[in-house]
């Protein structure tokens, strides 16, 4: 499991490929993913957003945008966490998922501690560990090993 710690939110990525669901020779290859929140905040937050972009070792690169994750925008409590499995099918044997997670602080004298002023809050964005969509077999693959794919990336 890869973990990382972000203005107080702990992320924790644990990933697998799924070879009985993959189809090689269709270049169909599914990665399951699970993700685990941890607000260490003194105070509850909210996960407004998320952004990840999944690049293949072909070069081809995707976006996913969107409110949340799989359809909710959960608030955190102070020592609380959220956890989640999703997955992601790429077309190559190796593949990258980086991206960030957009939280709001949930209480008013927070938020302005946060940096909300005259009535215009400051979200943060919360850095994802990078996902390395590999196949064992191709563990010692370049893409997989380069120094830019550290896992702290941030996007936006």
């Amino acid at each position: 499991m890869e973990t990382l710690t972000t203005n107080g939110i702990r992320i924790s990525v644990e990933h697998q490929y799924q070879p009985v669901q993959s189809e090689p020779q269709r270049n169909y290859f599914l990665h399951v993913y699970d993700i685990r929140i941890e607000n260490r905040n003194p105070f509850p937050v909210q996960l407004l957003r998320r952004h990840w972009i999944i690049t293949e070792d072909s070069g081809v690169r995707n976006q996913v945008k969107g409110d949340g994750v799989i359809g909710v925008q959960p608030i955190i409590q102070s020592g609380g966490v959220h956890a989640y499995s999703s997955y992601c099918v790429l077309t190559t044997e190796i593949g990258q998922m980086i991206g960030t997670y957009t939280i709001s602080p949930q209480f008013s004298l927070m938020r302005i501690f946060l940096g909300v002023l005259d009535g215009k809050e400051r979200l943060f964005d919360i850095k994802t560990i990078c996902i390395p969509s590999e196949i064992p077999m191709f563990s010692n693959h370049p893409m997989t090993r380069d120094n830019n794919w550290d896992g702290i990336m941030a996007i936006g």
